[in-house]
């Protein structure tokens, strides 16, 4: 998996690619339970799923996420979301899905990867959580998912 990363300049240390396996397992493993995705094929997963989530850190440094909110809104079974959140662990992460089914999968994702850099909230992309919205900080980023494009939509908040 490393070479596969390495090839965009990705790197990755041991802890990372022990999370993206096992991510990868998680996956296939809920994706008989219920609809994830209909990518399945391990090099396909790693390509266009994984990969392609990430690809972003390539046009820009990544301690230019340190300290700031990534909202990943329609993440579906984590993309870009978790990946992102495996490269950068001095990044908060929220992650929303209007499905609860979805949201539990990604609970257990986030305790078997041990990723504390998530937050996660069933709901649409009107952000809101127990009637009280968030707040966006300078520097935070909004990334729209819900199209299957990881990055059709990217916001970054100034």
């Amino acid at each position: 998996m490393k070479s596969e990363f390495n090839k965009y300049g990705l790197l990755l240390d041991e802890t990372m690619s022990n999370q993206f396996d096992k991510y990868y397992e998680l996956l296939i493993d809920w994706n008989q339970r219920m609809n994830l995705t209909t990518i399945t094929d391990r090099d396909e997963v790693l390509q266009k799923h994984f990969i392609d989530s990430v690809l972003l850190l390539t046009k820009y440094d990544k301690t230019e996420f340190e300290n700031k909110t990534i909202i990943d809104v329609g993440t579906g079974a984590g993309f870009p979301g978790i990946p992102l959140a495996i490269m950068l662990p001095q990044t908060n992460f929220i992650l929303i899905d209007s499905l609860d089914k979805r949201i539990t999968f990604l609970k257990t994702v986030l305790e078997e990867l041990g990723l504390s850099n998530v937050t996660l909230y069933h709901g649409n992309g009107v952000y809101t959580t127990n009637n009280k919205s968030y707040e966006m900080s300078p520097g935070d980023i909004f990334i729209f998912s819900s199209n299957g494009n990881s990055f059709s939509n990217i916001y970054f908040f100034i």
